[in-house]
């Protein structure tokens, strides 16, 4: 949008700022489309990222949920929730029962990232 509006602008200059604006213009949207495929090539030329197999993950069906009597013994060994500067950590109850049900289940979903 912005490109279109210095151009508009450019048809009611002077003629020689004109076509100095219109030749910067061109030289812009080449200069973009050619470094917009070096990149792509580049990247493609990236020799891809080789995983080792991951083991099979543990399933632990015996795995009982978090009890608040747990959940109470646990809490004071976490940082605070609201810490005295930066940004509020993500409910922290919330993350351990999540990590009680990946080792429950033996979902691979924390490997996504």
């Amino acid at each position: 949008m912005a490109e279109l509006r210095r151009l508009v602008h450019a048809l009611q200059e002077p003629a020689a700022l004109r076509e100095r604006r219109l030749w910067w213009s061109r030289f812009r949207r080449r200069h973009q489309a050619g470094a917009r495929r070096s990149h792509v090539a580049y990247r493609a030329r990236q020799a891809p990222l080789v995983s080792a197999a991951l083991p099979e993950p543990i399933q632990l069906p015996g795995l009982p949920t978090l009890t608040d009597a747990q959940w109470e013994q646990l809490r004071p060994h976490l940082p605070p929730q609201k810490p005295l500067t930066g940004r509020p950590a993500i409910d922290h109850r919330l993350i351990v029962e999540g990590m009680l049900w990946v080792m429950r289940t033996g979902s691979r979903l924390s490997r996504i990232a």
